[in-house]
C-alpha cells in the first residue's frame, strides 16, 4: 500500500512588516509627482521623481541632511546601503549635513559624498558642478575622484571630471537663487599659491619620467623613478625658493597606483632642517587627489610632532614617495598644487 500522505503544515502566521523609515520630509514649499502635490509636513515617497513646483522647497532627511532645492529641479529619495541617497535628475540643491548619519547626493554622472559639510550641487545640461561651503566633499565620477574643500569647486566636462578642484570664485553668484533667509554666506576666497602641471614635460621636477598618461584628460603625468632609501619610488622637485611655508598651506597631488600601497607627500623645511610628511594608503582605483594642510603633517615615520611648521620658513624640496621594503609599485603623479 502507498504511504499515507503527510499532514499539511499549518499556515504560517502573517508577517507584520515594520513601517519603512521616512527618508525625507517636506518642511517648506511644494513638490509634485504623478499628479499629486505634497505640502509642508508630508513624508515624501521613495523611488519617485519629485519636481519642485514652488520658488524653492526645503526637505529634511532626519539626522542626515537638510536640502534647499531650486524651482523646477527634479529629485528622487532612495536608500543606499542603509544611508539616504538623493538622486538629482536635474536642477540645483544646497545640502547641509545635520549629524553623523551618512548620506550621498548623486547625479547620472557620479556621487558626491560629504564629510561634515555644506555644499551646492548643480546638475544642468547633463553636467555636474559641486561647490563646498564648509567641510569636504568627495566627488567621484567613474574611476576618478577629487576632494573639494571649503571655497573650492569641481565640475564635469563631457561626462568626466574636468580636473582638480578650483577656487570657487563665483560662489556668491551661484547662491543667489536661494532666498535670503536660507542663503548661507559665500566661503572665504581661496588662492592657488603654486601649481605644477605636466602637460608637455616634467615642469622642473628632477625626479620622475614624463609619460603621456594624465589625469582628468590632461596630456601627461610623471612616473615615479626607483629610490634607494626608505621608499622605493619617488617623484621630486627641488628649488631654493620653492615655497614659503605656513601651517595653513594645503599640499595637494593627484595620484594613481597599480596596487595597494602607502604613499607619502613630503616637504623639506630648509630653515629648520626637518621633513614634514603626510602618509596615506591608496588603492588601485584610478586617479585620486590627496590633500592636507601642513598643520596636519607629521614626522617621516608618521608620528605627530609637538610643534607646527613656522610661518615663513623656506621649503626647498617637495617629494611624493611610494613603495616600502621590496615593493615596486607604479606611481603616477599629476597636478601638484599648493593652496590657501
Amino acid at each position: 500500500p502507498e504511504p499515507a500522505p503527510s499532514a499539511s503544515p499549518s499556515p504560517a502566521p502573517p508577517r507584520t512588516l515594520a513601517p519603512a523609515r521616512a527618508l525625507a520630509k517636506l518642511l517648506r514649499g511644494a513638490l509634485s509627482a504623478e499628479g499629486r502635490t505634497y505640502g509642508p509636513g508630508e513624508v515624501l515617497p521613495p523611488q519617485t521623481a519629485l519636481s519642485v513646483s514652488s520658488a524653492v522647497a526645503e526637505v529634511e532627511s532626519p539626522g542626515a541632511v537638510r536640502l534647499v532645492i531650486a524651482r523646477r529641479s527634479r529629485v528622487r529619495f532612495e536608500e543606499d546601503a542603509g544611508r539616504p541617497r538623493v538622486q538629482v535628475e536635474q536642477g540645483r540643491v544646497l545640502a547641509t549635513s545635520l549629524g553623523p548619519q551618512a548620506y550621498v547626493l548623486a547625479t547620472e554622472l557620479g556621487l558626491a559624498t560629504p564629510r561634515g559639510t555644506s555644499f551646492l550641487l548643480s546638475h544642468l545640461k547633463g553636467e555636474t558642478e559641486v561647490g563646498t561651503l564648509s567641510g569636504v566633499v568627495e566627488l567621484q565620477v567613474g574611476a576618478a575622484q577629487v576632494s573639494i574643500r571649503a571655497g573650492f569647486e569641481a565640475s564635469t566636462r563631457r561626462g568626466a571630471l574636468s580636473g582638480p578642484a578650483q577656487p570657487w570664485r563665483g560662489a556668491a553668484q551661484a547662491l543667489r537663487w536661494i532666498p535670503r533667509a536660507q542663503r548661507p554666506e559665500a566661503p572665504a576666497a581661496r588662492a592657488i599659491v603654486k601649481a605644477f602641471a605636466f602637460e608637455r614635460d616634467a615642469a622642473g621636477f628632477a625626479k620622475g619620467t614624463w609619460r603621456a598618461d594624465g589625469a582628468f584628460g590632461s596630456r601627461g603625468a610623471l612616473a615615479a623613478q626607483p629610490h634607494d632609501e626608505a621608499w622605493t619610488r619617488v617623484v621630486e622637485v627641488e628649488a631654493p625658493q620653492l615655497l614659503r611655508l605656513d601651517p595653513e598651506l594645503w599640499v595637494e597631488a593627484t595620484l594613481r597606483v597599480d596596487r595597494r600601497t602607502r604613499v607619502a607627500l613630503q616637504v623639506w623645511d630648509s630653515t629648520r632642517k626637518e621633513n614634514w610628511t603626510h602618509i596615506v594608503t591608496l588603492e588601485p582605483a584610478g586617479w585620486i587627489t590627496i590633500q592636507a594642510p601642513l598643520r596636519a603633517f607629521t614626522d617621516p615615520a608618521g608620528r605627530a610632532r609637538d610643534h607646527l611648521v613656522e610661518p615663513g620658513d623656506q621649503g626647498t624640496v617637495f617629494s611624493v614617495f611610494a613603495g616600502e621594503g621590496s615593493e615596486a609599485p607604479e606611481l603616477l603623479v599629476d597636478e601638484v598644487r599648493f593652496t590657501r
